[in-house]
């Protein structure tokens, strides 16, 4: 089994990130009944320097969880295995019952919000669309749907992973 967790969050949203994730965080975080994550994204389970803080420190990120029937982790970075392979396994170890929302939207228009997030928020990211993608395949990487799908259906049933599609929230 996993580890016995004062608070377990019983949903994850995995992803995508350019997918409304943000929008979903902070829509499900104004239900009386529900305690999401904050700040928003701990990385957790992916991160290798942050699964080694401790339960402790991640249980940090849930305030106020008495009386809440749901409580939510948001992290995108869950979803991408090149940057962050382990999440998925540490996930079905350390919380083999929680469920999984995994939001995604039209492959190229992802691709396209990513691109124009980098070059706001890095300055090494080269202009040109083709050349960005081809040099940082993390934006390629991240609409591989059916890849991170596949791989947490390893570990948990379909009964348990929900997908939304962006547009249909939107």
């Amino acid at each position: 089994g996993g580890v016995n967790l004062m608070i377990k969050p019983t949903f994850i949203i995995i992803g995508a990130g350019k997918c409304g994730t943000t929008s979903l965080w902070d829509l499900l975080g104004q239900h009386p009944e529900v305690c999401m994550c904050r700040p928003k994204e701990p990385n957790f389970f992916g991160s290798d320097e942050n699964y080694a803080k401790g339960w402790e420190w991640y249980e940090s990120f849930f305030k106020d969880v008495t009386g809440k029937k749901a409580i939510g982790d948001v992290s995108p970075q869950y979803a991408s295995f090149a940057r962050f392979p382990k999440a998925p396994e540490r996930i079905a170890r350390d919380l083999p019952d929680t469920k999984l929302i995994y939001i995604v939207r039209h492959p190229l228009e992802r691709i396209k919000s990513s691109y124009f997030q980098a070059l706001h928020t890095r300055h090494d990211m080269p202009r040109e669309f083709s050349r960005c993608i081809k040099e940082y395949i993390y934006h390629i990487d991240i609409t591989r749907y059916w890849t991170v799908i596949d791989t947490y259906r390893k570990y948990y049933e379909d009964a348990k992973i929900k997908v939304l599609f962006f547009e249909d929230f939107k």
